[in-house]
């Protein structure tokens, strides 16, 4: 029994804690994925001290250097997927905290936040904070006060992603397919 506990904690070394804004069906031992591939699990579930859900995942030592600055863990159709993975960015170490991505806002936010922290003109970094808590209060009021609000939104960033000059367009693009369809989802539930 000592043999398979030992042996069980060699194959899943490093854990992470994902934080979800919203709420996600999540259970213990739910799988995660990295293109179709199990690379982890969840081991705990819960509800943090700032109310926001949680999960402890634990992922095999083999696969730990997937984890790094800027990705992200999806949550989508009951499929838990690590996303967002550059391997030209530091690896994150056992312990760090992912986000979570389960709603159409947490899609929206990671996108914005993964292009806004290379953009060196203040008045653009702005603007997309200004958007974004305005989408957040919008989602707030529920999904009828969403999309109600969400052409406007997509017209208002779109126009950003026009600003950010060649050396991002194309990361922004990247970017937005993460999340692309997500908010166009929540539009039609």
């Amino acid at each position: 029994m000592l043999a398979v506990v030992v042996l069980l904690f060699g194959l899943f070394s490093n854990t992470y804690t994902v934080h979800f804004e919203g709420t996600a069906a999540l259970r213990e031992g739910q799988p995660l994925l990295y293109r179709e591939v199990q690379i982890g699990s969840v081991d705990e579930v819960g509800v943090g001290k700032d109310l926001k859900l949680f999960a402890e995942v634990k992922i095999k030592h083999k696969f730990r250097d997937l984890f790094r600055e800027g990705c992200a863990v999806s949550l989508d159709d009951g499929r838990l997927e690590l996303t967002g993975v550059d391997r030209n960015r530091p690896a994150l170490p056992d312990g760090a905290t992912v986000s979570g991505l389960a709603g159409a806002m947490d899609y929206l936010r990671y996108g914005i936040d993964k292009v806004r922290d290379k953009i060196h003109d203040l008045q653009v970094q702005r603007d997309y904070d200004r958007l974004l808590a305005e989408m957040d209060r919008a989602w707030e009021k529920g999904k009828r006060e969403f999309r109600k609000e969400w052409p406007e939104f997509k017209r208002r960033l779109k126009e950003m992603r026009n600003k950010v000059g060649p050396e991002l367009k194309k990361e922004y693009e990247q970017v937005e397919e993460t999340w692309k369809g997500k908010a166009e989802k929540a539009e039609k539930e």
